[in-house]
C-alpha cells in the first residue's frame, strides 16, 4: 500500500508517474525476481519516488511489495498481488508491512494497478493507469504509473534528453517523448555537477520547493558571485536573467535541510526552446554545479 500523505495532497488527484530509457524490460517465466522504478508527480508540482520488487511464477502470478517515497520521512512498504503475462501488468497493494506515516491505517490509500509494455524509441516501458482505494473501498486517488528498471538509470538521463532533442518531427515517437521528458525533472544529489550547452545570449533560470514548503534554504550564486545569500524556498518561484557571452557556473548550496530533510530544490533553466529541469535532493552545506557551455 503507498501512502500519499493525503491530508496534504487531497483526493482525486490526477498523478503521473515518469520515466526515461532503461534496458530491455523482460520476465522470466520462472520464479525471478524483478525491480521497476519511477516518480510519482502530483499536480505538476509533487514528486514521490516510487518502485516495486516483486517474483513471477510459471504462470505468470506475481507477489511481492511497493516502497512509496524510500528514505524519506513518509516510507510506506506494502505487499502486492497480481500477474504478469502477454505483456500486461497487474497488480493490488493489500498490507502495510512497514511505515514511517504517522497517519493511520484509515488514511492509507492502495494502489491498484493496470499496465502494459511499450516501446518508445528505445525505451521499454510498462505503462498503465491507477485507481488508489481506502481500506474500506472508497476511492482516494487516480492517474498514471509508467515503469522502468532501475540499472544505470540516473547517467542515462542526460544523454536521453540530448539523444531525445535531436530526432526529427518525421518520428512518431520523438514529439511525444521529446514532451515527456521536458516535464521530467533529471535528479541530483549531494555535489553532483551537471553540464548543459547554452545557445542564448540570455541566462534565465528559476528556483522554487516542488514539494511541501518546510523551510527549505539555499545560497545561489552565479561565476562565484553570490546573487542570492539565503533564500527561503517557496511554490513562489525565484527568477534570475541576466546577459551573458561566455560560459557561466551556476551553484545552488543547501543552507540547511528544512523540517523535512533533504533540502528538495527544483531549478529550470531556460535555453530558447530547450529547457533543463533539475531537481536537488540535498543534505545540509551540499551543493548542486551547473556549468553552462557557451555554443
Amino acid at each position: 500500500m503507498t501512502q500519499f500523505f493525503l491530508k496534504n495532497m487531497g483526493l482525486y488527484l490526477g498523478i503521473s508517474l515518469f520515466l526515461f530509457t532503461a534496458p530491455s524490460i523482460t520476465f522470466s517465466q520462472k520464479q525471478n525476481s524483478e525491480k521497476l522504478t519511477g516518480i510519482i508527480r502530483v499536480k505538476k508540482e509533487e514528486s514521490y519516488p516510487y518502485e516495486i520488487n516483486f517474483k513471477t511464477d510459471s504462470l505468470g502470478k506475481i507477489s511481492g511489495y511497493s516502497i512509496f517515497n524510500p528514505k524519506k520521512s513518509t516510507e510506506t512498504k506494502s505487499l502486492l498481488q497480481g500477474r504478469f503475462l502477454n505483456g500486461k501488468l497487474e497488480f493490488k497493494e493489500y498490507k502495510v508491512i512497514a511505515t514511517k506515516s504517522v497517519d493511520p491505517d484509515s488514511r492509507m490509500c492502495y494502489i491498484h494497478y493496470k499496465g502494459e509494455v511499450k516501446k518508445v524509441l528505445s525505451a521499454q516501458m510498462v505503462v498503465g493507469e491507477f485507481k488508489g482505494v481506502f481500506n474500506n473501498g472508497k476511492q482516494c486517488a487516480e492517474g498514471t504509473i509508467n515503469f522502468v528498471a532501475r540499472e544505470k538509470f540516473f547517467q542515462k538521463m542526460d544523454s536521453q534528453r540530448t539523444e531525445v532533442a535531436k530526432k526529427k518531427d518525421s518520428d512518431t515517437n520523438s514529439a511525444y517523448v521529446a514532451k515527456f521528458l521536458k516535464s521530467v525533472p533529471i535528479q541530483k544529489t549531494d555535489n553532483a555537477t551537471s553540464t548543459i550547452y547554452w545557445n542564448t545570449d540570455t541566462l534565465h533560470f528559476r528556483v522554487w520547493d516542488p514539494d511541501k514548503v518546510d523551510n527549505d534554504r539555499v545560497t545561489i550564486s552565479v561565476n562565484g558571485r553570490v546573487i542570492e545569500p539565503n533564500l527561503k524556498l517557496s511554490e513562489r518561484e525565484f527568477i534570475y536573467k541576466e546577459r551573458i557571452t561566455n560560459n557561466t557556473t551556476v551553484v545552488i548550496r543547501a543552507l540547511n535541510v528544512g523540517f523535512l530533510p533533504p533540502n528538495t530544490t527544483k531549478v529550470i533553466f531556460l535555453n530558447g526552446k530547450q529547457d533543463h529541469f533539475y531537481l536537488n535532493n540535498l543534505g545540509e552545506n551540499t551543493s548542486s554545479t551547473f556549468n553552462l557551455i557557451k555554443k
